[in-house]
């Protein structure tokens, strides 16, 4: 028999597990307090959130998951927008003005903000969510930490069934 898979419901989630669910999606504010040069440090206090708190619930594993997973993308393009402007800062020194404003630069901009602002977005929504006791996916990062935080348990396990009832 199939093991049943238990989500906490709204009223069952404690005020801590709620704070801790609605700070994982604020660790992207951290790299703005250190300085934008160094956008992977989010990366960073997300995964050290997320070592720290993955024990105390399903719930606050799921959203810290889902935030630091979230995070990867978001980082690798910030980070290939700070790594792209100091190349040409040191490559380009006499030539920063014209080598700024070539169209694949200002194309890789628009979509660094655009993603940026999404993530912005998304991560407002489920940290609100998380406070009210609730879980909130994000597109392909959600089922992710869904699986690994709910059905990667010791007690589930998937039966295939020989004998099936008739489809009518």
């Amino acid at each position: 028999m199939r093991a049943e898979i238990v989500i906490p419901q709204p009223e069952e989630v404690s005020p801590k597990e709620r704070e801790r669910g609605l700070a994982s999606y604020f660790m992207m504010f951290i790299s703005s307090t250190v300085g934008l040069p160094l956008p992977f440090i989010n990366l960073v206090a997300s995964w050290i959130f997320f070592a720290y708190t993955k024990k105390t619930s399903k719930f606050v594993k799921f959203h810290s998951l889902q935030s630091l997973l979230s995070q990867i993308p978001v980082t690798l393009l910030n980070t290939g927008l700070v790594i792209w402007v100091i190349s040409m800062l040191v490559y380009h020194l006499e030539q920063f003005k014209d080598a700024l404003f070539t169209s694949s630069f200002i194309g890789f901009i628009i979509a660094v903000v655009l993603v940026n602002l999404v993530y912005l977005i998304f991560s407002i929504v489920a940290a609100v969510r998380a406070y009210n006791g609730r879980l909130y996916y994000f597109p392909y990062f959600g089922n992710v930490a869904f699986k690994y935080s709910f059905m990667k348990d010791d007690n589930y396990q998937k039966k295939v069934f020989v004998n099936k009832p008739p489809q009518l």
